[in-house]
């Protein structure tokens, strides 16, 4: 329900804001998912008894990293499984491809209010 809330009222915004005439991108990132991941080895850790202090640093990297592997393209899934992803995706590449990423565009394309 969370990743389906939030995601649904990006969209909402982006496309009113399109609808008022502004020229608007969404790009949806995952990267807030850090303390969340964190969050979530460091309760396993309890079940288990210890924590990410006994551990020590590179173990619960090992943990975390391990953790993303399994659960962490939940929140692209999810986001898929709403259309907005693919559909914002395919705009950026366009985008992309039509600027040419050269220095001109690119300032160009990040002068542009988003």
């Amino acid at each position: 329900m969370g990743h389906g809330l939030n995601n649904t009222v990006q969209d909402v915004l982006i496309r009113w804001r399109r609808m008022a005439g502004d020229e608007a991108l969404w790009l949806p990132g995952t990267d807030h998912a850090g303390i969340a991941t964190q969050l979530m080895v460091e309760r396993e850790l309890v079940k288990e008894g210890t924590s990410r202090t006994c551990l020590g640093r590179e173990k619960f990297l090992e943990r975390m990293w391990s953790w993303k592997a399994k659960y962490g393209g939940m929140d692209v899934s999810d986001a898929k499984k709403l259309k907005s992803l693919e559909e914002e995706n395919g705009k950026l590449k366009k985008l992309l491809a039509d600027a040419m990423l050269d220095n001109a565009a690119l300032k160009d394309l990040l002068g542009k209010k988003w």
